[in-house]
């Protein structure tokens, strides 16, 4: 376990009004599908700007994994993509644990590319298919 506190690196913001129902939904979602596969422990989400990212994972987290979102970024990329915010949200969360996935398997490079993959395979289907994640996985057809 680790003592990380997201104030030490970002200016964390309370959580938006607009964004409480849909990350206690995502949250859920998360709790009851996806941490059974991947063997982590429920995310900590906090906001804050990020300066570019939708959503960051803190390296060196992964027994309790802490992810930020920038509501704002993810707001207007919404709004400008014709995008759901929840669903964003979701994809966003799922993205930044099979970062956190990736880093508790040990691999000192961890593929974005692959996370992707995972996040819209969560968002779509709501799988959390680990084989995507793995060392070498190839890309779904």
């Amino acid at each position: 376990m680790h003592d990380y506190d997201p104030s030490w690196d970002h200016d964390v913001l309370a959580t938006p009004e607009d964004a409480a129902v849909p990350l206690e939904r995502a949250l859920a979602l998360v709790a009851t599908d996806m941490l059974p596969a991947l063997g982590l422990s429920a995310p900590r989400v906090f906001f804050a700007e990020l300066g570019g990212p939708l959503g960051i994972y803190v390296d060196g987290t992964s027994t309790a994994p802490v992810i930020g979102i920038d509501h704002e970024t993810l707001k207007t990329a919404c709004m400008v993509f014709d995008l759901d915010y929840a669903q964003q949200l979701s994809a966003t969360i799922a993205h930044e644990m099979a970062m956190a996935y990736q880093e508790s398997l040990g691999l000192e490079v961890r593929s974005t590319d692959a996370a992707e993959r995972f996040a819209r395979r969560w968002t779509e289907h709501r799988q959390a298919d680990t084989r995507l994640l793995q060392p070498s996985a190839p890309a779904p057809c």
